[in-house]
């Protein structure tokens, strides 16, 4: 059994690693400098060598993976001499645009987060199995088919027609007459304005 646990929990470390490293490597592909992003207005090349020596985009892949692992548990400097500022442990990077470690920022958003998904989760729940309830007690009666066409209507007209306008427009709409680019109505999100 103990031999078991052991070899779970190693193949889910290395997932954990392999998961984080792919995703780490995927946004150092993105076509932006971060180093660049970091001065505003007035960069200069200088600046922007200078910033990302400071920040250790200088560094390979691995080597900057491995600052940042790093910082996860021991914290991480930024810079060097009277201009070095530190983050502490769990650093996950520092926001240049908030001027501000991640990790305190997760740390203030936390509370506000908790709340709505503690909150979400008991209407979500009270409902959920309130109308679970009336489907199995009335299976084919009315209640049965209102509540499944209550799901219905709530699943479509508050998640997939906002989350089909924002993929299928995709900047292929109608403009309006002020002058702005609305989505193209789809077939989802037109039936399921006429379902409600």
């Amino acid at each position: 059994m103990l031999g078991f646990i052991s070899r779970r929990l190693t193949f889910s470390i290395i997932t954990l690693l392999v998961v984080v490293f792919a995703v780490y490597a995927i946004f150092s592909l993105l076509p932006f400098d971060p180093a660049a992003l970091t001065c505003g207005q007035h960069c200069n090349p200088q600046i922007i060598h200078s910033n990302r020596i400071r920040l250790g985009y200088d560094k390979s892949l691995l080597a900057q993976f491995w600052l940042f692992i790093k910082g996860i548990f021991l914290g991480r400097t930024y810079g060097f001499g009277a201009s070095a500022f530190t983050c502490p442990a769990p650093s996950f990077g520092f926001s240049f645009n908030q001027n501000e470690c991640v990790s305190t920022l997760l740390a203030q958003a936390f509370p506000i987060t908790i709340n709505l998904a503690i909150g979400s989760l008991i209407i979500w729940l009270i409902m959920g199995v309130g109308l679970g309830i009336l489907a199995a007690r009335y299976k084919g009666k009315f209640l049965d088919t209102a509540s499944s066409i209550f799901v219905h209507i709530i699943l479509s007209r508050f998640i997939s027609s906002p989350m089909t306008r924002r993929t299928e427009g995709g900047g292929l709409g109608r403009t309006d007459h002020a002058g702005g680019c609305q989505p193209a109505p789809s077939r989802v999100s037109r039936v399921s304005t006429r379902l409600a």
